[in-house]
């Protein structure tokens, strides 16, 4: 169709991460800001997957499950990829003054339409996300009000004591509710950190790229972090799920291990 932008064309998909660096973005990136994105709520994983080429579940689940630098043969992380990038440079331009009504602050809604977009080859494998890297930003003003609010929160949670250190929400439930907070409240990463203890922003990014109930339990993010948002819980007046319960019957009063998982295990011959 004439005087239509090809927004999405991709012939193939490369084993490796593009080289032209002010147009990257790492795989791991990519996963990060697909969980925080879905976080929000804003779009709910069937429409995401429809908005970034109608992307089969399954390629999805394969590619939320690598780690590292992997994954970037997988069509999940060029269609995010673009849509993120969309995102980005339509906030940008709402921000400027010479055109601040133009910009939208999504990308159209048939941004990765059949007629702009190659069909994809099909994939494999299913993938249930354990939570839901990042939404629209808020406006100036709503910012400074987060803030003002988050920073209201803090000071009232600083001087809680916890009854006991026992951690009952596992890494994937602590993952979920870090990400879900930070967008409720349209904080930045850096300043949830200060608040979770000042956590380590490369302690963060280990702790939220793996997957799994007990994965990532012996970094230093996960003890802090939960205490954090166990301290809101209890300020907020917020009365313990039934999850929380039945995690506390199960596991104790030692809560759940932040021990690191064995990995090898000694076998004794010979008796």
């Amino acid at each position: 169709m004439s005087g239509m932008i090809d927004f999405y064309h991709f012939p193939s998909f490369p084993e490796s991460p593009p080289h032209k660096k002010s147009d990257h973005m790492s795989a791991n990136t990519c996963r990060r800001r697909i969980n925080q994105f879905l976080a929000t709520k804003e779009m709910t994983q069937t429409e995401f997957l429809r908005q970034i080429g109608n992307v089969n579940s399954n390629s999805f689940g394969r590619f939320m499950r690598l780690k590292g630098e992997s994954g970037y043969d997988n069509g999940t992380y060029w269609g995010a990829k673009e849509f993120f990038q969309a995102r980005d440079a339509a906030s940008k331009a709402s921000k400027s003054k010479s055109t601040p009504s133009k910009a939208p602050s999504a990308p159209p809604s048939d941004f990765f339409s059949p007629a702009t977009a190659k069909k994809r080859p099909a994939e494999d494998t299913s993938y249930s996300p354990g939570g839901p890297s990042s939404g629209a930003p808020p406006s100036k003003k709503s910012k400074q009000s987060c803030k003002a609010a988050f920073e209201e929160l803090v000071s009232k949670v600083g001087g809680l004591e916890l009854p006991t250190h026992a951690i009952f929400d596992n890494c994937d439930e602590v993952r979920t509710k870090a990400f879900a907070f930070i967008a409720e409240h349209g904080i930045t990463t850096a300043a949830f950190l200060r608040a979770c203890e000042n956590v380590n922003s490369n302690s963060w990014n280990r702790f939220t790229s793996t997957k799994g109930p007990t994965k990532g339990r012996q970094i230093e993010a996960y003890p802090k972090v939960y205490r954090f948002l166990e301290k809101v819980r209890i300020a907020s007046g917020e009365p313990k799920s039934q999850k929380r319960v039945k995690a506390e019957a199960k596991e104790g009063p030692g809560g759940y291990s932040t021990e690191p998982e064995r990995t090898h295990m000694w076998v004794l011959s010979g008796f």
